[in-house]
């Protein structure tokens, strides 16, 4: 197990590092966030999970497991890990999805010793009321007992709504954390916010929205 451990500190540092960059996307893409919170307002009615883990449940369950575990939506689906990590890595990141993906999901993942867990930011826009929340961050916790967590928190916004909206989540990432032994904190608001809490200014430019 100790073995396993080693290289905490620096995947918690690279993975900070690339969530940080990964926000720098087209400018052409950036939209306003009240416009994007309107029209998914108007198209997701309902709390949803990304359907696309369902036909993804059978490669999970096929997949050798490995030392470490990356689980949670586009940030971690999208990651250049393979040119940041020197260790064998499963990455079940799904782009979109919320808690509600990962707690029905999870159960097919082969999970290594380490799990770095990234996933709430879609939460809001996707229609899942906190209370559900924070009972699937709960249940997330659960299955992972044993294992050594990094736990990211939500990143920072730029439209202080929809960051707003995420630090309840936030708080209760750091909570459930805090709760389980052998976790580890990712803190990205205090890594990429500035000190109203918002993503700093030269990242607004060409930035991620949504997770």
């Amino acid at each position: 197990m100790k073995k396993a451990l080693w290289f905490l500190p620096a995947l918690a540092l690279f993975g900070a590092g690339f969530l940080a960059s990964a926000y720098c996307q087209s400018e052409a893409l950036a939209i306003s966030g009240k416009s994007l919170h309107f029209i998914r307002r108007i198209f997701v009615p309902k709390a949803m999970a990304n359907p696309s883990f369902r036909l993804q449940a059978p490669v999970h369950r096929s997949t050798p497991p490995t030392s470490l575990t990356l689980v949670g939506d586009s940030l971690t689906a999208y990651g250049p890990w393979n040119r940041i990590l020197k260790v064998d890595y499963n990455n079940f990141g799904i782009a979109g999805d919320t808690t509600i993906g990962v707690v029905e999901r999870i159960e097919d993942m082969p999970l290594g010793d380490t799990v770095m867990v990234e996933v709430g930011t879609n939460d809001p826009n996707m229609g899942v009321p906190l209370k559900q929340t924070k009972a699937n961050i709960d249940k997330i916790m659960a299955k992972l007992r044993g294992k050594h967590v990094i736990f990211s928190i939500t990143p920072p916004m730029a439209d202080p709504d929809g960051n707003a909206a995420l630090e309840p989540i936030r708080d209760y990432q750091r909570q459930a954390c805090i709760r389980l032994k052998n976790c580890k904190i990712v803190d990205l608001p205090a890594i990429l916010g500035n000190k109203h809490g918002l993503l700093r200014k030269e990242l607004t430019c060409l930035i991620h929205r949504g997770g």
